[in-house]
């Protein structure tokens, strides 16, 4: 099941209102999605909040009473009945368009105080910096994001390691640096202090403007069922324009648009490489894990700093 599919069947299951076995598949999505995961938690967090508020609510005097008149099946009962129900009596349209703006304005409000909605990264625009043009920075970036997935699926079939190449990271990354050279400064940081274990390593390109000696890294969170890529490769020249003053120190951050996991890119140009990472985490926190591995990355990708 991929999210979406998931998506149709999401206030559904939120509700509890899904058949076993269909439960189990939902079930068995979310343990691997971490996005999916939070949007049933938001709706969740939604509708306990709907109900605290209707509970703070004091009820009327007299309710019940007029409510055991207005269904009483007399003439006078009717009339009294669409006396309160006001203008929408005889409008069942208008009375269920009334209720859904009720529910968008709790929605709109919720979301303006941030209980949901995306997060903060993305309440405060998509990327790091505004000087460029966004959506070819989003076309851009997403063809990183396509590429980290299809990665993702070789990881999920055991598919993705080099052959030949050793099982544990370090290793790996210096069998990978002896046959691709000096072409590139390879960056293979231990991400174990960030939940992250290293997974397996091959020459994936990122973009197909890229080309030459290109590698990829991929670690995996094991509690979420995440996996985070991180690209060494030639300078990326089709992408100055977005990364002309990225730094290891203020990476280029972006999450591109339209993507179910919500990954998010991190990017900046060493003397001669071009890093890139890839993972289903905020864009800021993103930046601030890149900027805590300056001293187990290269000179390369460190630079002048």
């Amino acid at each position: 099941m991929n999210c979406h599919q998931f998506r149709k069947y999401l206030h559904a299951f939120a509700d509890g209102q899904i058949d076993v076995k269909s439960n189990c598949d939902l079930l068995d999505h979310l343990k691997m999605c971490h996005e999916c995961s939070r949007i049933v938690d938001q709706h969740n967090a939604l509708k306990s909040l709907i109900v605290a508020s209707a509970a703070r609510v004091a009820i009327p005097a007299g309710l019940e009473s007029r409510i055991r008149s207005a269904i009483e099946p007399s003439k006078k009962s009717r009339k009294r009945a669409a006396s309160l129900a006001g203008p929408f009596a005889d409008r069942p349209l208008l009375r269920v368009s009334a209720m859904a703006a009720c529910v968008v304005i709790t929605v709109l409000s919720l979301w303006a105080t941030g209980i949901v909605g995306p997060g903060e990264s993305l309440r405060g625009g998509l990327a790091s910096s505004a000087d460029f043009d966004i959506d070819s920075a989003d076309l851009k970036m997403r063809g990183v994001v396509v590429r980290h997935n299809k990665c993702v699926e070789s990881c999920n079939q055991q598919a993705h390691q080099l052959a030949g190449l050793p099982s544990d990271r370090e290793s790996a990354s210096l069998e990978l640096a002896s046959r691709l050279g000096d072409q590139v400064a390879i960056a293979a940081p231990d991400l174990t202090g960030f939940g992250y274990e290293f997974e397996s390593a091959a020459v994936c390109s990122p973009d197909r403007e890229v080309h030459g000696a290109t590698a990829h890294l991929m670690y995996v969170n094991h509690a979420y069922g995440t996996r985070l890529s991180f690209f060494s490769v030639p300078h990326w020249n089709g992408a100055d324009g977005l990364l002309a003053d990225a730094t290891l120190r203020n990476p280029f951050a972006f999450t591109p648009q339209g993507n179910c996991q919500n990954q998010s890119i991190v990017a900046w140009n060493g003397k001669a490489t071009t890093y890139i990472v890839c993972a289903p985490i905020n864009q800021e926190d993103l930046s601030e894990m890149v900027r805590e591995l300056a001293f187990s990355l290269p000179a390369d990708a460190v630079g002048d700093e």
